[in-house]
């Protein structure tokens, strides 16, 4: 029987303050954790939301190095983009700090003082890799190598993103120091652990005998730890960048970032409630949400959870934790290192009041259960048949009629219809249903939300005007239904478990893309892009050179000065041999390839033009589609020219 709490405390993953976010971080975690909270909001319930940015750890100390600057401007630099970002894009924290401020040191060094004076640690000394030419341990983010379980080449010292296997530094292949490059060596220290494996048993009552409703995902990771057996976990690093250790004599030592990391959460409610925090974290009448990415479920579920247990003093342990699934974008996976990604901060900026409609796409598409993939063409799509098509349409109608027949007032009620009752029954069961599954995980029916309203306007539309009454009617609830679905189904989607509204709305058949017109070539050229956006650019330039050349991208990046020559009369022309199909081509050079040529110019350059790597120019074309407006497919399109005639029927 499911609990009425009353109170609920939602956390969300604190992004890592050395760079931006991106549409995987807000699938994933942040706008999942935003309905919930704006829906137990509009029930009235007492609701807060906690969120901030995790600012310590090694890549934020490697970022700094390889800049030349200190952790801390780079922890500042980030912040204050990830707040505004969240900020912009409508995530309703109540609060949104950060693990460098001074209550949260205090709040960290407090709870590692209680456990280490109420002997829940033990201290081990063991050989960590040393960086002889630095002269300082490596931590386990300082250290790369071959993973022994997948053979990644690139692993690092406390994960393999490749196969996701939680590692120690000594456990990689040939080691080399991130810092130098050198290989470290073994070198004694000591550190502080917390021995999860007394906490096995009441770990295990607590997740696999009292939480078997959890998503199958972090329910599955939970119990294959637990089975394999728990294992000390080290609490503290050899770094100079973090919360120093509060203990005399461990002077060059600071708390392990996924110990401290966690207490962030105690320590913003602290700073948001510094009278009633306790409430929220100590009261059995508190529910608990930690909205996380897959890649957080061992901390969340077992190390954080364990800690509290340590700590004891009446701390409640999370009663869900809906960990997400990845989001990949356009069919690879999302790489800030590869920069392959559509950054927050970016979005708000290339796409102002567009805010809606990146929620909306990302919360119909939420990868709840398995991956999913972000389109730019999915994107569009949802955009135009969905949001405009059949809910834009939905509300557009009601407001004309409302305008048309009765001077823009709502009218009071009058006698309702079969129809009006049977629609006024539909909106309040999918309200209780929403509840219910929210709450309970509840399974629930199909809502035909675009498909009922539609019936509505063609059954009333063709009333005559003298049967007004039953126009004034059903205009009246049809204006209600509005008023009171709005508010949650907005920003709902489809999703199989753990959703909030399901919405089978009719999906637009893709026609094949269509022949490049003049007015869609002007859009693109004439496009503004900001100076900061070079890459963006490059796509362009690169584009633009191909519409007038006719040639196709493997041809464009491909051009030496062996392929141009002169004619008699002195006009310069390109000959090549087409990658496709290996026939000789001919054009002349216009003045505006021949302008492009001389802007990239670069003798140290084989090519005429810089190549740009396919990926980035694929993500790249996609968005100067959206950005520019035109509905066809421009990748596609850099392989289609077949002749000058065609290229100059375009341009000129």
């Amino acid at each position: 029987m499911t609990k009425n709490f009353k109170r609920t405390l939602v956390t969300t993953a604190l992004p890592y303050a050395n760079g931006p976010v991106h549409i995987g971080h807000l699938a994933g975690v942040y706008v999942p954790a935003d309905i919930y909270t704006r829906f137990l909001r509009l029930r009235g319930e007492d609701v807060v939301m906690i969120g901030g940015s995790d600012e310590h750890g090694v890549p934020i100390t490697i970022k700094a190095k390889k800049e030349g600057v200190t952790p801390q401007d780079i922890v500042d630099r980030y912040h204050k983009i990830i707040k505004d970002s969240f900020e912009g894009l409508g995530i309703s924290f109540d609060i949104y700090s950060r693990t460098t401020s001074s209550i949260h040191e205090a709040t960290a060094s407090e709870f590692f003082r209680r456990l280490y004076d109420n002997g829940q640690f033990v201290e081990k000394t063991s050989m960590q890799l040393f960086d002889e030419k630095a002269n300082q341990f490596l931590a386990d983010r300082y250290v790369t190598g071959e993973c022994p379980h997948c053979h990644n080449l690139n692993a690092y010292g406390d994960q393999c993103e490749a196969c996701g296997s939680s590692l120690n530094a000594t456990d990689l292949i040939n080691p080399k120091s991130a810092i130098t490059g050198n290989t470290p060596v073994l070198k004694e220290t000591k550190h502080w652990y917390l021995p999860l494996d007394r906490w096995e048993s009441a770990l295990s009552r607590w997740i696999l005998e009292g939480h078997k409703e959890w998503k199958t995902n972090v329910y599955g990771q939970c119990k294959s730890w637990i089975d394999l057996g728990l294992q000390p976990r080290a609490v503290s690093r050899d770094l100079d960048w973090g919360v120093p250790v509060p203990v005399e004599g461990a002077d060059g030592k600071v708390l392990y970032v996924w110990f401290d990391a966690p207490i962030g959460y105690i320590s913003n409610t602290k700073e948001l409630l510094p009278d009633s925090w306790e409430k929220y974290w100590k009261d059995p009448e508190t529910r608990i949400i930690n909205f996380i990415g897959k890649d957080n479920i061992v901390f969340h579920c077992i190390i954080f959870p364990a800690m509290l247990m340590a700590y004891g003093d009446g701390y409640q342990l999370p009663d869900n934790v809906p960990a997400m699934e990845f989001l990949n974008l356009e069919g690879d996976k999302i790489s800030t290192s590869r920069n392959w990604a559509i950054w927050l901060h970016e979005y708000l900026q290339d796409f102002p009041g567009k805010q809606d409609v990146l929620r909306y796409v990302l919360t119909a598409n939420a990868p709840e259960t398995k991956d999913n993939d972000f389109t730019w063409r999915d994107f569009q799509n949802r955009n135009n048949s969905e949001l405009v098509a059949i809910f834009g349409n939905f509300v557009n109608r009601a407001v004309v009629l409302t305008h048309k027949y009765f001077d823009g007032t709502v009218p009071a009620a009058g006698t309702l219809e079969e129809a009006d009752k049977a629609a006024l029954a539909e909106i309040a069961d999918t309200r209780l249903t929403l509840g219910l599954f929210v709450k309970k995980r509840y399974g629930t029916d199909d809502v035909a939300f675009g498909e009922l309203d539609e019936q509505f306007i063609r059954e009333y539309m063709d009333f005559c005007l003298d049967e007004r009454g039953l126009a004034l009617d059903t205009v009246r609830h049809y204006l209600a239904i509005l008023k009171k679905t709005c508010r949650i189904a907005f920003k709902a989607g489809h999703s199989e478990r753990y959703h909030f509204m399901h919405f089978k709305l009719p999906q637009k058949k893709e026609n094949p893309p269509k022949a490049l017109t003049r007015e869609d070539f002007l859009k693109i050229r004439d496009l503004e892009i900001p100076e900061r956006r070079k890459s963006l650019a490059l796509t362009r330039d690169l584009f633009l050179f191909a519409c007038y050349t006719g040639t196709a991208y493997a041809d464009t990046v491909s051009i030496t000065e062996e392929n141009l020559f002169r004619d008699e009369e002195g006009s310069l022309w390109l000959k090549y041999h087409r990658k496709k199909n290996k026939m000789l081509a001919r054009v002349k050079l216009l003045p505006e390839a021949l302008a492009m040529l001389e802007k990239y110019k670069d003798p140290t350059r084989p090519t005429l033009l810089p190549p740009q790597e396919f990926r980035v120019l694929r993500g790249n074309m996609k968005s100067l589609r959206v950005l520019s407006g035109i509905s066809m497919d421009l990748v596609y399109h850099f392989g289609l020219w077949k002749s000058e005639v065609n290229v100059n029927n375009i341009i000129r």
